[in-house]
């Protein structure tokens, strides 16, 4: 969801066009001013503010996004995930026959180490 960081701009305040062409700014009733008036002293201006807002809006979007999903597909969330510690080399490493192909995990559950995963 990074790519939507400054997909929409500030008009006004950054020579760039953002790749959706839209500006936020350009909604009636929303301003550089007013924007710059509701900025906190870590903020200090109307850029801090934005900086603070996008990641927000785009975890937002992404719960709406999942609830939309949600409501005609069975989405199951992963609780739990193992870090293999391992980079497989696909390049040079590759079984003979199709039927020999694929991936074996084996787990020694008492050693092993479960991380949390947002996946």
């Amino acid at each position: 969801m990074d790519c939507l960081i400054d997909y929409i701009g500030l008009q006004g305040c950054s020579s760039t066009t953002p790749d959706s062409g839209l500006y936020i700014n350009d909604l009636a009733g929303i301003q550089l001013k007013q924007i710059n008036e509701i900025a906190n002293e870590e903020q200090v201006n109307y850029t801090g503010v934005w900086a603070d807002v996008q990641p927000r809006a785009i975890k937002k979007f992404a719960l709406d996004v999942r609830k939309a999903m949600r409501q005609k597909y069975n989405i199951k969330g992963v609780t739990q995930s193992i870090n293999v510690g391992k980079i497989i080399d696909t390049a040079t490493t590759r079984a003979a026959a199709n039927e020999y192909r694929g991936a074996t995990i084996e787990l020694n559950e008492e050693t092993a180490e479960l991380v949390y995963s947002n996946f």
